[in-house]
């Protein structure tokens, strides 16, 4: 091979082949997958780790360095391919080290594409990016070098749903969060399409995260570029309306099922509907009534069960309206309390009436009885009577609703007779009020896993749930000792909803100061963020370095006024201010200068 061949050749995505020269086709000769221009001398002038630079080498991880001695391994000059991880319709999956910004990746190439598959490519990237929340996987850049398109993505270190163990407890858990990630991607306009247990993926600190917006669309459908009447997604797991290619008609409840699909497979070990070609699968997904999936596993609990049902009703309007009630319901059941999904009288009521029908028309003969006896009932005692009274105050009374000041006017009224009226059996007032202060922290737990940069969007709700339940936790002050706990958790809920109300929104920082230093100490407004080099408070933000050693970008912070304190061995420590004046919500600022004597350190804005 001529000297020069690795600067002009070819590296394969699929088979690591190589060639000499770049093919006119761009795929591989040998199996006809895509491939990379090389231009070797470049990538090793710009991604080598020499003597020249201890220190960078140091934080460079062993696989990394390895990599980084064959030319063909780097990509696009800031990318080191490490190994490949996956692949699907759409590309290959490699997992990669980001030489920049020194963390690891994961790429995506798109396999041979048509214009079509570009665009949808483009799509993904554009509305994954788009999207901000702790279980939706982050997309860092897209685009084309080396004649092959691209998406880089937070890379994720764990497995996927599909074919992990769980018992049901902790599925549970999983799915909470992986509904509240959907249902925030919903509130931001999208659609994903394609949920199966295989884009879900559980990190190794027991995250779970939702991949792959490949399908994705817009609520309003108007970046949508599949075919009409043609069925995209993955067959085992979409809904009817999706497999009838119906796309006018996919909406959030599609997701529902897509959610309820994930849940069946997880606890059935096996999906909703199965047959050996993807049409007879399709037909049975539109036609044919689901197997309960404690048929498939009788260990599986009822309340579950009853949940994944309604989940995954053909008719979208029997589904759960949203993600977020899914959600609710899941909790509910975690929580220990009664679900609101109740079995579909479409399942038994024909099986009941079929095999009993004398012991139904008993049944229906004492429901007329009693429901006549209670009409007749006489007047209630005074406790029953001030009950009547306060459940009729607070009717229609939500979580997170301040109300008007007429109905907490009624309402405290009621309270200042309720030491003498109430009576001593208080069970279905403290369950009420236990209720809603769950109610109440679902609502706002919600909120909170928006993340902090969509908190300032929400003052106003914020402010509002805080009224609510400062409101609520007032009505208690009467109350027997025995109501004080739930009113400790209205106390609670106020001040997290004030913490929302309040946020004065976040900055990042990005640190270039020269020569290599260490942030040793670091201040966000009183409260220490890095001590010793090390983050100690995780709620103030984050690094793109562990070792928070410059450079490095700060990301997610408060915006608060800062202090910063360099530590470097020979020049000793220097400190420099940011004041919040100079800030502003939402931008992003650059650290730079020089540690020496005499040198300047400024802050300027990125544009």
């Amino acid at each position: 091979m001529p000297p020069d061949a690795a600067d002009r050749g070819c590296f394969c995505l699929e088979c690591g082949a190589f060639a000499p020269d770049y093919p006119a086709s761009g795929a591989c000769a040998a199996c006809g997958r895509p491939v990379l221009k090389r231009d070797a001398r470049k990538r090793l002038e710009l991604g080598r780790v020499d003597g020249e630079n201890e220190s960078r080498a140091a934080a460079v991880p062993p696989d990394v360095q390895e990599a980084l001695q064959d030319p063909k391994n780097v990509f696009s000059t800031k990318y080191v391919l490490l190994r490949r991880i996956g692949s699907g319709g759409m590309g290959f999956v490699w997992k990669a080290w980001e030489l920049p910004l020194s963390r690891y990746v994961a790429i995506k190439f798109l396999k041979a594409p048509s214009p079509d598959d570009v665009v949808r490519f483009e799509r993904e990237a554009r509305l994954a990016a788009g999207l901000d929340h702790p279980n939706i996987i982050p997309v860092y850049d897209f685009g084309r070098s080396e004649g092959q398109y691209y998406l880089s993505m937070k890379f994720i270190d764990g497995r996927s749903l599909e074919g992990t163990p769980m018992d049901e407890a902790r599925l549970v858990q999983v799915m909470l969060s992986v509904c509240r990630a959907v249902h925030s991607a919903h509130e931001a306009g999208v659609i994903h399409r394609d949920l199966k247990p295989a884009n879900v993926m559980v990190s190794s600190e027991g995250r779970p995260i939702v991949l792959d917006f490949g399908l994705a669309k817009t609520v309003e459908g108007s970046v949508d570029v599949s075919v009409s009447g043609m069925v995209m997604g993955t067959p085992s797991y979409m809904p009817p309306e999706q497999a009838m290619g119906r796309k006018d008609s996919i909406d959030r409840r599609s997701d529902v099922y897509g959610l309820g699909a994930i849940l069946y497979a997880m606890v059935a070990g096996r999906p909703p509907f199965e047959a050996d070609a993807p049409m007879e699968i399709l037909m049975k997904v539109v036609n044919d009534d689901l197997v309960a999936p404690r048929r498939h596993n009788p260990h599986l609990s009822a309340p579950l069960e009853t949940i994944i049902l309604k989940a995954l009703e053909k008719n979208p309007d029997h589904r759960y309206a949203s993600a977020a009630e899914l959600a609710d319901d899941l909790d509910r059941l975690a929580g220990g309390r009664s679900i609101q999904a109740r079995p579909s009288p479409r399942r038994w009521i024909p099986r009941v009436v079929r095999r009993n029908p004398v012991l139904f028309a008993a049944a229906v003969a004492v429901v007329v009885v009693v429901a006549a006896l209670a009409r007749n009932r006489g007047p209630d005692p005074g406790p029953r009577l001030w009950r009547d009274q306060f459940f009729e105050a607070r009717n229609g009374l939500e979580p997170g609703d301040e109300g008007t000041a007429a109905r907490w006017k009624d309402l405290d009224a009621l309270m200042a007779r309720a030491p003498e009226t109430l009576g001593t059996d208080t069970q279905d007032l403290l369950q009420w009020f236990g209720d809603q202060s769950r109610s109440g922290s679902g609502a706002l737990r919600r909120m909170e896993e928006l993340g902090r940069a969509a908190w300032p969007g929400r003052r106003d709700e914020a402010t509002r749930f805080r009224r609510w339940a400062a409101a609520m936790g007032s009505l208690l002050d009467r109350l027997p000792e025995s109501f004080r706990p739930v009113q400790a958790e209205f106390r609670e809920l106020e001040k997290r909803a004030e913490r929302i109300a309040l946020f004065p929104g976040l900055v990042t920082l990005r640190v270039n100061v020269h020569p290599f230093a260490r942030i040793d100490a670091m201040t966000v407004g009183s409260r220490p963020f890095i001590r010793g080099g090390k983050i100690v408070d995780a709620s103030l933000g984050s690094a793109s370095d562990p070792d928070v050693t410059s450079p490095l970008a700060l990301e997610d912070l408060e915006l608060d006024a800062y202090e910063l304190e360099f530590l470097h061995p020979e020049l000793g420590k220097r400190t420099y201010s940011v004041p919040k004046s100079a800030l502003q919500a939402g931008r992003a600022y650059l650290i730079r200068g020089e540690l020496a004597p005499g040198k300047a350190i400024e802050l300027e804005p990125i544009p």
